[in-house]
């Protein structure tokens, strides 16, 4: 059987080749001279197939239309539960200052009075020179607790003669 069609291909090969041509030729003729290049017609797109990718970035951009108005307000919703109880605010907030004179590399702190603690504070050389530096202001809690009722912190002051320094601590009963 293989014999019979290998001798049937060999004897029609080159009417083979002549069909090939003929039908390819056409066919390629038809393509490149009646339908322009990348065209596709509305007959060919089908309802629904066509994806924001399937077009060019400017064509894209043509898409959007201008915006349109705000709508009208939709009805207020139903109240919601009551929340938690807050916490009590800070109360009795006093500020605590301490002015000391410092040379060269020079650290100190102020205290919050009792049954206070920090909730900020800050360290300021008074008419600083040129060389002056703050190195650290920094809450300080003490005596191994876990909430602060310190401010401190450290100058180094390169002014002859020294700079006054400020250490504040703002302090709040809890």
């Amino acid at each position: 059987m293989g014999l019979r069609i290998a001798s049937h291909i060999r004897a029609n090969v080159v009417a083979y080749l002549a069909l090939f041509f003929a039908l390819g030729g056409t066919s390629f003729a038809a393509a490149t001279m009646l339908v322009p290049r990348n065209s596709v017609g509305s007959p060919q797109v089908i309802d629904n197939s066509l994806r924001l990718s399937d077009f060019k970035r400017t064509q894209r951009a043509k898409l959007r239309g201008p915006r349109g108005r705000q709508g009208i307000q939709g009805i207020q919703g139903i109240q919601g539960p009551k929340g938690d109880k807050g916490s009590p605010g800070a109360t009795n907030v006093v500020l605590v200052k301490k002015v000391v004179h410092a040379a060269g590399s020079a650290g100190n702190s102020v205290d919050c009075p009792a049954g206070t603690r920090a909730t900020g504070g800050g360290v300021a050389i008074l008419a600083p020179g040129a060389g002056d530096i703050l190195q650290q202001s920094a809450p300080i809690v003490v005596g191994g607790g876990t909430v602060p009722t310190r401010w401190g912190g450290n100058v180094y002051v390169t002014s002859s003669g020294g700079r006054n320094v400020e250490f504040d601590v703002i302090c709040a009963s809890p």
